[in-house]
């Protein structure tokens, strides 16, 4: 059995950079829907605004819905305490538990002193976990008051619906909502982006257009196929889960039960998620996802197919777009032959099954699970980072690709884990992440300042060479041609031709894939 999305690496991070006016670095400002009062500190040289609203709660009659605005408010709303106020509903893997609230729509937003009247880059925080999982702060993991202090940004964080209350499908649920369904959680995420006026689902999305001027991604890509959810999928999984609430999904009220439930109805669980072909391909380990639903304030078709056409977000400057090609996460499974040929027939049809056990042959590696590991990470994450990366270049859009290469330090047992998935997020951060029991010593810390540096580039800039120093090399946008990738390490270095054959290979099979 494949574990969990926060470990088994799918997770979408993702990173998105506009530029716009900076707030106002007073404790006090006035928004568009009413004056809110922040935190100032002076470790950081910077006001806090915390638990700032950008939609209404999205409860009963809102339950199911595109977000709409919050209501404006008459007094100054305290937005000073240093924490999110509500996680959106979802699963609490270590607990075995659900908890949250839906009332989860608000923002963090850090904002440097001095930014009265100066436009200042602003990097937009939108987290991963397999649509199912986690939120905009994830115990300060996300905070972003380190990059914000240091480089001089306005860091904006948030929260979005997780699960069935942000992706549950149904016909009902689009005729009401103007032919759009099983979106609602990315919707919340270009609300909160026009509300601070997002990538990849957003360089596709019309709605999201002209929003941001950069983007990094983080984990997958648009040509992730399993990350989409075909409508009719999206249908048939949501009738099972309608079913397991407690509603009749072919009822006429069927959107009135929905709406009085408990929200911890909502989440079925997994023993009773569907085992048959309709199911999501990632189910039970990412159940959830975007619904292409052929609408404009949806998901009018895969990202990738719109990116091939040239339908997507062209910026009115050069634009960038950093893509990672990381490793499944290193929590290894003790994974017998038989374990291993059933998680091949999951994923993949017969024959394409078949090519990948002569590609990756069992001699090659140490054991079953190192094998799988390459499998999945070439699958899920490289090989479609360079397909997207090379689409965006045959459009002239500069896009860079880069590996995280660093072994990290000994707070990790690296020879069982390696580079897993999300590991480099304390460096992007530079949060020194409290969970982990770990201090950075100097080569982490330099490492840290690199991420820093490229990623505030690419908001400033629109490339990510600025200012570089003896660390950082010069990083050259993608080619097909030579297929350049920026190797994160101590000192950085460009490498050519990431893994080219093996995802040569995977460009043939991404089309004998089986999926809806």
């Amino acid at each position: 059995m494949l574990p969990p999305p926060r470990q088994c690496g799918v997770l979408l991070l993702f990173l998105a950079a506009v530029v716009a006016q900076g707030m106002a670095a007073t404790t006090e400002v006035e928004i568009e829907y009413g004056r809110i009062k922040g935190d100032y500190e002076p470790e950081y040289k910077l006001t806090g605004y915390y638990g700032v609203p950008f939609a209404s709660p999205p409860v009963g009659d809102l339950r199911l819905r595109p977000p709409v605005p919050p209501q404006a408010w008459n007094k100054t709303k305290d937005c000073t305490i240093d924490r999110f106020f509500h996680v959106c509903p979802q699963f609490h893997f270590s607990k075995k538990e659900y908890y949250g609230n839906e009332d989860c729509l608000y923002a963090n937003i850090y904002v440097p002193e001095e930014a009265d009247n100066q436009t200042l880059p602003v990097m937009f925080w939108i987290y991963g976990g397999g649509y199912s999982m986690g939120d905009g702060y994830e115990f300060g993991w996300y905070r972003g008051k380190h990059i914000a202090a240091s480089r001089r940004v306005i860091v904006v964080e948030f929260n979005y619906r997780l699960g069935a209350l942000g992706f549950l499908a149904h016909p009902d649920l689009k005729s009401e909502a103007g032919g759009t369904t099983g979106n609602y959680g990315v919707q919340d995420q270009v609300a909160a982006l026009g509300f601070t006026n997002r990538v990849c689902w957003h360089l596709t999305n019309p709605s999201s257009q002209g929003l941001f001027s950069a983007a990094i991604m983080e984990s997958g890509s648009c040509s992730t196929a399993e990350f989409f959810i075909s409508q009719q999928r999206a249908y048939e999984f949501g009738q099972e889960q309608i079913k397991a609430a407690g509603c009749d999904p072919n009822a006429k009220d069927v959107l009135t039960c929905l709406r009085s439930l408990d929200a911890f109805k909502f989440f079925m669980k997994k023993d009773d998620w569907p085992t048959n072909t309709t199911r999501p391909p990632l189910a039970p380990v990412m159940p959830w996802g975007p619904t292409i639903d052929g609408s404009k304030l949806g998901t009018p078709a895969r990202p990738i197919e719109m990116m091939r056409a040239g339908d997507f977000a062209h910026m009115p400057r050069d634009f960038g777009s950093i893509l990672s090609t990381r490793s499944l996460p290193g929590v290894k499974l003790p994974m017998s032959d038989e374990d291993f040929y059933t998680v091949l027939q999951h994923f993949y049809n017969d024959s394409t099954a078949t090519a990948i056990t002569d590609r990756y042959p069992e001699a090659n590696y140490k054991n079953n699970d190192d094998r799988m590991a390459h499998i999945l990470r070439d699958f899920f994450f490289m090989c479609p980072s360079r397909a997207a990366a090379g689409v965006l270049a045959s459009h002239n859009v500069s896009s860079y690709l880069y590996q995280f290469n660093m072994k990290l330090p000994n707070w990790v047992d690296y020879d069982a884990l390696g580079n897993y998935h999300t590991s480099e997020l304390s460096f992007v951060f530079d949060n020194q992440w409290p969970p982990l029991l770990h201090t950075f010593g100097e080569k982490e810390k330099r490492l840290a300042a690199t991420f820093g540096l490229y990623w505030t580039n690419m908001a400033k800039h629109g490339d990510p060479n600025h200012d570089l120093t003896k660390d950082q090399a010069v990083w050259t946008p993608f080619s097909m041609a030579t297929q350049p990738f920026m190797n994160m390490d101590v000192p950085t270095y460009l490498g050519n031709n990431l893994n080219s054959d093996t995802c040569d290979f995977w460009d043939v099979h991404y089309t004998k894939y089986y999926f809806q």
